[in-house]
Order: structure tokens, then C-alpha cells, then sequence
């Protein structure tokens, strides 16, 4: 091989390296449910819009996060049929990501233990992100915007774990535990970037990773499928590349809530809430609005078509506090609760 030729100069785009210590969860410990999404360990239909980490000649150094949040909104999908879309730039600033980047154990622990996730619209990376100092503020984060994520975290239960332990195993087992890890998530996973043949990218073993993607299948002894946060987010591995880190992650709807849905009769543009039995009238600004805030549903899709109500129609009038709880008001009187969507 032409040594000049396969020569790329290492340029970082954001990934960290992670120590793994044992405290960390490593694939074969059992401490993740072991729950079947996709048993052909295929992502492609739930795959989300393109988004990229360098816009407005911004680079946010921010693909740990792209590459987490990519593989929860997967999840998210395949899981519940939710379109949702988070705000890495929120990630971002919560993780604490430098112009080095971040590791993608840190960026994941954030999100379980301390920032949750919040709406892309909240913060999003527009054309108004003209600088490293807009992209990564407000900072600190503002009350407003940890609520929303604590509200997130209050409905979702987020894990993750290593899918194998790097000094411990062969290129052929790590393969094994990629495509097992698989059926139960997409993963995310360190690659470097980027050399190319043959219509696909590879790695030369002495590489170093210098970015993090998510990978949402294969066709195996030919190559994996990965989704980036840059221009043509859709790549393919060569099936022998030599993977040093990746991750698999849970994502459960938490089922201490009431169950409660919005419907609507086909035919009418009256919205209802139906709880525990009762139907009761919406208000769209204070409760549909917030459920699509705290990610709960995707937006008018996600309200059930009825030919007619088999429910009662209760005299009170359904709101959503910002706190996330159901507000039902009838004359002076109200009652409040917790209440969530149950598949």
C-alpha cells in the first residue's frame, strides 16, 4: 500500500477516549434489560432527520451527544412511534463539552443522572448560531430549560453500557456482541474519520478514534451501517473495521403515570383528553403544547382519530401545568395528578 496515499491527518471532531472502569456496565454483566426491539438488529425505518454538528461555519465539537441523542430518538420510534426531536445543543452545554470534545460515557451519564433531554425547538442550532459562544449558551443553563429536562427524566428511564471491554476481546467477538447488542438498540460507537475505498470507510489498526457515531445495522461479512452527524450521514463500515468503543442504550417509558390520551372525533376540531374512563375538554395552549414540549407525543399524528366517543364527556376542562401534571378544572374547583401515556 502506497503509505503517502493512505496517510489522513487526525483531526478531531469532538470524541473523547473513556476510560472504562469496572463500575461501568459492560455488555454480559446483566445489569441492562435484555429487551428485543428488533430481532434482525435492523434500524433503517426509524432513522431521524439529518442534522448536522457543523453549521453556520460553526463546529460545535459536539458528535458525542449527535451520536447518544441519535440512537434515543431511534429508540423512541421503534419503541413508541414518536418522532422527537432533542436539542444537542442543550447536551452540549450540560455535558460540559470543550473545543476537545467529550467523552461518550460522560455525555450519557449526564443525561441520565443529571440533564435529561429537552425539545430541539427549545435550543436549536439555527442560522442565529453564528459562534462558539452562541452555540454553547445560555451557561450556566437556565432554570427554565434543567425544568424541562428534570420533567424528562421524571418520564423516561435512561441506561446505558459498554458493548464490550476493548483490552478484553478479539475482533470476531466484539463483531458477536455488536450484532447480539443490536436487536435491543442502535449503538453508538468511536470511528475514525475518515478514510475511504471501495465505496466504504475503514481504519487502519493503528488509528486513533477521533469521532462518535451511531450504527443502526449491518449485512453481515460485508459492512456496517452508521448514521453521522455530518454531510452524508448514512455510511458504511467495512465489515473487519476495528471498533474500540461502543454503546448500547435502554430507554423505557416510566409507568407510574395515569394512562391518558388525546382524541378527537373524525369529522370535528374538538380535542379531548381521555382519563381514567372520563373525556374532558382540552386546552390545546396548556396541554397539547406542553406534551409535545416534554416529548410525551410527536405532534397532531400522535392524537387518536375516533368514528364516535364511547367514553363519558365530564364536565371539566383538561390543562397541563407546566410542572407536568393534569389540571382538571370545573367552576372554581380543580384536582390536580400525575398522568403519562401507556402502550
Amino acid at each position: 500500500m502506497d503509505k503517502k496515499k493512505d496517510f489522513v491527518k487526525i483531526k478531531s471532531h469532538g470524541f473523547q477516549e473513556p476510560k472504562i472502569i469496572p463500575e461501568d456496565y459492560i455488555f454480559g454483566a446483566e445489569k441492562l434489560p435484555l429487551e428485543v426491539i428488533k430481532n434482525n438488529g435492523q434500524w433503517d425505518n426509524e432513522l431521524p432527520e439529518d442534522e448536522m454538528q457543523k453549521k453556520n461555519k460553526v463546529e460545535s465539537m459536539n458528535c458525542t451527544n449527535y451520536g447518544t441523542e441519535n440512537c434515543i430518538k431511534i429508540i423512541k420510534k421503534a419503541k413508541y412511534g414518536i418522532n422527537w426531536d432533542g436539542s444537542e445543543r442543550y447536551l452540549g452545554i450540560t455535558s460540559n463539552t470543550t473545543h476537545s470534545g467529550n467523552s461518550p460515557q460522560k455525555v450519557a451519564e449526564n443525561i441520565r443522572k443529571v440533564s435529561g433531554c429537552i425539545p430541539e425547538i427549545e435550543l436549536p442550532f439555527d442560522k442565529t448560531i453564528t459562534s462558539w459562544t452562541k452555540y454553547y449558551s445560555p451557561k450556566p443553563m437556565t432554570k427554565k430549560y434543567l425544568a424541562l429536562g428534570k420533567e424528562w427524566m421524571r418520564q423516561w428511564d435512561f441506561k446505558h453500557e459498554y458493548v464490550f471491554s476493548y483490552i478484553r476481546t478479539s475482533p470476531i467477538t466484539r463483531q458477536q456482541a455488536m450484532m447480539k447488542e443490536l436487536k435491543y438498540s442502535p449503538l453508538g460507537a468511536s470511528v475514525m474519520a475518515w478514510k475511504y475505498r471501495n465505496g466504504m470507510y475503514y481504519k487502519n489498526y493503528s488509528d486513533r478514534d477521533n469521532h462518535w457515531i451511531c450504527i443502526y445495522g449491518y449485512l453481515k461479512d460485508k459492512y456496517w451501517k452508521i448514521f453521522d452527524s455530518y454531510d452524508k450521514t448514512r455510511k458504511k463500515l467495512e465489515w473487519n473495521y476495528n471498533f474500540n468503543f461502543a454503546k448500547r442504550y435502554y430507554l423505557k417509558r416510566k409507568e407510574k403515570y395515569m394512562p391518558l390520551k388525546i382524541v378527537r372525533e373524525i369529522g370535528t376540531d374538538e380535542v379531548f383528553v381521555e382519563i381514567g374512563g372520563g373525556r374532558f375538554w382540552v386546552t390545546p395552549a396548556t396541554m397539547f403544547n406542553r406534551l409535545k414540549k416534554i416529548g410525551m407525543i410527536g405532534g397532531w399524528k400522535d392524537v387518536e382519530q375516533v368514528e364516535k366517543f364511547d367514553t363519558p364527556l365530564l364536565g371539566a376542562l383538561a390543562e397541563m401545568t407546566a410542572k407536568g401534571e393534569v389540571k382538571l378544572k370545573a367552576g372554581a374547583g380543580e384536582i390536580r395528578f400525575k398522568a403519562g401515556f401507556k402502550k
